[in-house]
């Protein structure tokens, strides 16, 4: 039976409970016994605009009830689409595949590109808005106490609030009704028609754009939403925000969700522009000056650098990936490159582990978490590491080509010293570790290092000698606990082998099979993390011990002034 099937065969809380995978009781207790003051963190961020956005973020348990809500109606959404033959919605927000790339895409080289907003977007779409589009909708049909279940999960102050992982999907579900009208009187009118969550967007190469969708006053000269859009609006129950309505022609730069479609999807020439002499700043001086979202120069955070870049590698990675593949080199990415590689490593607060794969940091933070007493120089009694976790994320693989493995280590060895020269102002001097398997690999990429170190270091009860390279660097293979290739998964007792997954078990190598099996990230995820109280990680204190040690001599080492 499909997700839909399933879900449409609910009627009651108990059946509902047992399709997102509760106990009944626990769903009854995150609905009706958890405190509505302890339900929700509200606090605010500013806009550009000057107005202040309002989050509600819901706490860990709720949170994760609705993330579970979220997926299944995800999935019933693909089913809907998939049953209708729909390819490419006009809705580009939250949604995998889709972004503001893809939304912008629809419009770039138009005559005209017409912007408006839907005010409070979240706000308007409240209790009964969403329990009644699960009684009605067509597609849905829901048991009337189902819909009011799903109602009272994602809404909070009689609205969906921005902050819960299901607000989405289910904005856009209703959000829907609104497309399909304003998609058939675009048509109509011979225009395109996107929607990235608030953001609607119509454009055309005709010569006069149509009345029907917006009206320029003759005097002034600006231009209004036309009479069939509000008509629109008022039936499906929505608002224009009227202070961000704008025409924009083909001759003044066109933007649509903060890109510029004009020729082509891209940022906007003076933000990379800017963006650029803040890297040269950062590089050369140690500081940078932004404008926040007031426009008032600050000094800048890395964080708010990260987030510039960030953006401008995936409108970048966007552009590249159409035209020439994946993993084309370009000034953007370089950029970006260096800016993490100075955060991460050069100016990093704190010591960098560098382990072999994606895994291995949950192991380490679930492990030292547990061996907190014995290892205070590492995590402080609140629970804090005093050790930084290098994370093998998507971008981290494509910028700074480090995915993990022993090829992208050396790789990366080879790079290192050349990187550091590339900065003007003084390192953290805080040490970069890199811990490898002790297998064969682990001594091909260990030998590697050897030809660049600057010098070998014993630690006490570590027979193999630390590799030590220039710009604090430092190698070494995990301690052995057995006669034979040893991987840190070697470093937890059986019994955790032994913990199932929904009934799955665990395999380390080898083909899963997915209908029986698991392999090594769900056992990162789902087993080490949902059972650190109950396992036992005390062989992990050898690695520890190492990164103690290492940690002294980099301290030991380091320059005085």
């Amino acid at each position: 039976m499909s997700y839909l099937e399933r879900l449409k065969s609910c009627s009651n809380l108990k059946e509902f409970a047992e399709y997102l995978g509760y106990k009944p009781s626990n769903l009854s207790y995150l609905l009706y016994v958890l405190n509505d003051d302890l339900k929700y963190r509200t606090f605010e961020i500013s806009k550009k605009s000057k107005e202040a956005r309002v989050i509600k973020a819901p706490e860990k348990s709720l949170k994760g009830l609705q993330r579970r809500l979220a997926s299944r109606l995800e999935n019933c959404q693909k089913e809907i689409e998939s049953n209708l033959g729909i390819v490419n919605p006009v809705s580009h927000g939250f949604r995998k595949g889709h972004s503001i790339a893809t939304n912008a895409n629809i419009h770039k080289r138009k005559r005209y590109v017409f912007n408006l907003d839907i005010k409070d977007f979240f706000g308007t779409l409240d209790f009964g808005r969403v329990r009644g589009f699960f009684i009605k909708n067509y597609n849905y049909e829901l048991a009337p106490e189902v819909a009011t279940i799903i109602a009272q999960i994602s809404c909070f102050d009689n609205s969906l609030p921005q902050g819960s992982p299901c607000s989405p999907i289910i904005s856009n579900l209703i959000g829907n009704i609104l497309d399909v009208k304003l998609l058939k009187l675009a048509k109509k009118n011979g225009c395109h028609y996107s929607r990235y969550a608030d953001d609607l967007t119509f454009s055309t190469n005709q010569k006069v754009f149509p009345a029907d969708i917006a009206i320029q006053d003759p005097i002034k000269g600006d231009w209004d939403c036309g009479a069939e859009i509000y008509k629109i609006m008022k039936l499906v129950r929505f608002q224009i925000n009227d202070s961000k309505t704008r025409m924009l022609y083909r001759n003044s730069r066109q933007l649509v969700t903060g890109l510029v479609v004009n020729r082509k999807v891209n940022i906007a020439a003076d933000y990379w522009r800017d963006t650029r002499a803040m890297l040269w700043n950062l590089f050369n001086t140690g500081s940078f000056f932004i404008k926040d979202n007031s426009e008032e120069v600050a000094e800048g955070t890395l964080s708010q650098l990260n987030g510039r870049l960030d953006f401008i590698y995936q409108i970048d990675a966007y552009n590249t990936n159409k035209s020439k593949g994946e993993n084309v080199k370009t000034a953007k990415k370089e950029a970006y490159k260096k800016f993490l590689f100075f955060k991460s490593f050069y100016v990093n607060e704190m010591p960098t582990i560098v382990c072999e794969g994606k895994t291995d940091p949950i192991y380490l933070k679930c492990a030292l978490e547990s061996l907190a007493d014995s290892h205070r120089e590492l995590i402080d009694k609140d629970g804090k590491l005093n050790i930084g976790l290098f994370n093998y994320s998507k971008v981290a693989a494509d910028v700074l080509e480090l995915s993990g493995g022993n090829a992208p280590i050396s790789k990366f060895l080879d790079q290192y010293q050349k990187m550091f020269s590339l900065f003007r102002v003084n390192s953290s001097q805080n040490p970069t570790i890199i811990i490898l398997d002790n297998d064969g690999a682990g001594l091909r990429t260990l030998n590697h290092a050897k030809r660049g170190a600057t010098s070998e270091v014993k630690m006490d009860g570590f027979d193999e000698p630390i590799q030590c390279l220039p710009e604090n660097i430092y190698v070494f293979r995990i301690p052995r606990i057995i006669d034979k290739d040893l991987e840190i998964e070697d470093y937890f007792k059986e019994e955790a082998f032994q913990i199932k997954l929904n009934e799955k078990s665990f395999k380390r190598k080898g083909v899963i099979d997915k209908k029986k099996e698991f392999g090594k990230f769900l056992f990162a995820e789902k087993i080490v993390k949902n059972n650190k109280k109950n396992i036992d990680f005390s062989q992990f204190s050898l690695i520890f011990n190492v990164i103690q040690q290492i940690i002294s001599h980099s301290k030991a080492s380091a320059p005085t002034d």
